[in-house]
């Protein structure tokens, strides 16, 4: 019987004795690493949706800074329909010839149970961009029948206050009014503190 040692060929020694096709795989080989490195650089080039968040935030943020939200035409305090503006709907009526609507988080609070066309004494109502307290010697007429109006919210830049009376907040935390874009950059993926 042959031995399995006598069948085997000899090995050569140096590079003479490789088979010349071994320079295919190797080319292959060569090309495949430089296509990847060619992608690589791009990949860490990605900015991460927390980054683009923030990026977006601040501009919006920063956006409408110097407008003056309480004389501008762009932001009414008060509208009667949807705009770009992140709104609340409100109580709305007259006082003293001047629109006013409610602020207050909670708009039912805003009329009398008993009597829905009279405002509720101690409601806060904002007119002309200032508070209105109704009592005794103040009062809001023509008030809608249902919150038919949309007040412009205001909020801080991190989406956790949201009030529709800037004047609660003023010597406090700077809030403003957003766009409704930019609110769901300040957000997130959080919920709103407006429900």
């Amino acid at each position: 019987m042959a031995d399995a040692a006598d069948d085997r060929e000899p090995i050569q020694a140096g590079a003479e004795g490789v088979p010349s096709s071994a320079t295919g795989p190797q080319t292959a080989r060569r090309r495949l690493m430089l296509g990847a490195a060619a992608v690589l650089p791009s990949v860490f080039t990605l900015s991460s949706g927390a980054q683009t968040a923030v990026a977006s935030n601040t501009r919006c943020w920063g956006r409408d800074v110097r407008i003056d939200f309480r004389h501008s035409s762009d932001a009414p305090l008060l509208s009667t329909t949807h705009d770009e503006w992140l709104r609340k709907e409100v109580y709305y009526g007259v006082h003293d010839g001047q629109p006013a609507y409610c602020a207050l988080e909670e708009q039912a609070l805003c009329i009398e149970p008993t009597h829905p066309g009279k405002a509720a004494i101690g409601s806060v109502w904002i007119v002309d961009g200032e508070r209105v307290t109704v009592g005794p010697q103040t009062s809001i007429t023509q008030i809608s029948s249902r919150p038919q109006g949309y007040a412009l919210v205001y909020v801080d830049r991190e989406g956790t206050i949201a009030t529709l009376d800037r004047g609660t907040m003023k010597d406090m935390q700077p809030v403003m009014p957003v766009t409704q874009n930019c609110w769901t950059s300040i957000l997130g993926g959080r919920v709103s503190p407006l429900g």
